[in-house]
């Protein structure tokens, strides 16, 4: 599942950032990352709705979610670690059996036949040709408007535009389609199922190689 919390309109200028690419050590930083960054997710708080289940069920469910990303060096982040981005190469897919049980394991019991159905729908709509896929992309909410999301976005669509591959996510924050449209991502048909909050899908079709600096 790809999402971006709302990172909105720049209000300062972007800070001087190094990407660099995460290993082991910097996965529990990360996540933590991450965990604050969707702390107003409209999925992830239908998903984890109060406090203490947000903070131990959503890093429960990260830490499944992320590692293959660490394992196979897709994992990236600025050098402060304040704004990080989850990637899965082509060919990657979370197996929904092990999704369910990590569901069962970390969701409240009302909310996991919903969640487990939206997520069966997003995978029923991910494209079947290669693509990398963008799991998560958050920044940590003191350098939200800074444009280090944005930094960050174009360095790693860079490593996909070397590759000549589109990228693909899911949207769970209506108001980050913006963001995702400036870096070139077209909305698909919404998924809308029960209550859960609406997703939206994105693709975005290959683009010619500028470089990483580019």
């Amino acid at each position: 599942m790809a999402a971006l919390v709302d990172l909105g309109r720049r209000t300062k200028e972007a800070p001087v950032q190094d990407i660099q690419t995460l290993t082991q050590a910097h996965r529990s930083a990360a996540i933590e990352c991450l965990v604050l960054a969707f702390s107003a997710d409209p999925l992830f708080r239908y998903a984890f709705p109060d406090p203490h289940t947000y903070l131990v069920g959503f890093m429960k469910f990260l830490r499944y979610c992320c590692r293959t990303s660490f394992d196979l060096n897709t994992a990236y982040a600025s050098s402060d670690l304040r704004s990080v981005a989850i990637w899965s190469p082509p060919g990657e897919r979370c197996e929904p059996n092990a999704r369910k049980q990590l569901i069962s394991a970390t969701v409240p019991q009302h909310r996991q036949d919903a969640l487990t159905e939206v997520f069966h729908q997003m995978d029923e709509v991910r494209p079947a040709f290669d693509h990398w896929y963008l799991s998560y992309l958050g920044v940590e909410p003191s350098a939200q408007g800074s444009g280090i999301g944005s930094v960050l976005m174009k360095w790693t669509l860079s490593i996909v535009d070397e590759a000549q591959l589109p990228a693909y996510l899911e949207s769970s924050n209506p108001q980050n389609l913006t963001f995702y449209e400036r870096h070139g991502f077209e909305a698909q048909d919404e998924i809308r199922c029960r209550n859960v909050p609406v997703i939206t899908p994105m693709i975005r079709p290959p683009q010619p190689s500028k470089g990483r600096n580019g």
